[in-house]
């Protein structure tokens, strides 16, 4: 049922991830509001996942607060484990899916939501987590 309910939150951040190019914080409060159901305290090592993308998101302006902040949250809620297969799934999908836009549109330097393949990510997790 958490599952459900954080895929849910995924999917409404993602879209509106898409329209606006910016992840509202009702998102990351409702994601904030399950941690404390079925929490490990080995799960704040989940937290770590978001480390890159802090970074990135000081240093530059490619990467916007959001991304990690549901990133931290989505490491916390799932744990390290399932946070990295999510993370590596959703940077492999970004990356899949930004190059085919880039080059579709025939723009270049194009800033792509990080969210929706981030839920993409989450989704091949949570088959992959059922199939094995």
């Amino acid at each position: 049922m958490k599952a459900y309910i954080i895929l849910c939150i995924l999917l409404s951040a993602g879209i509106t991830d898409i329209k606006r190019r910016e992840v509202p914080i009702v998102y990351q409060v409702l994601l904030l509001v399950l941690i404390p159901f079925g929490f490990h305290i080995e799960n704040l090592w989940g937290a770590l996942i978001a480390v890159p993308f802090f970074v990135a998101s000081v240093l530059t302006d490619k990467i916007g607060g959001g991304d990690w902040k549901v990133t931290v949250l989505l490491g916390v809620l799932i744990g390290i484990h399932k946070a990295f297969a999510t993370v590596v799934m959703g940077c492999i999908i970004f990356i899949i899916s930004s190059f085919v836009i880039e080059k579709t549109k025939g723009k270049g330097d194009m800033l792509f939501p990080f969210v929706p393949s981030l839920t993409v990510g989450y989704i091949v997790t949570l088959i992959l987590e059922a199939i094995f």
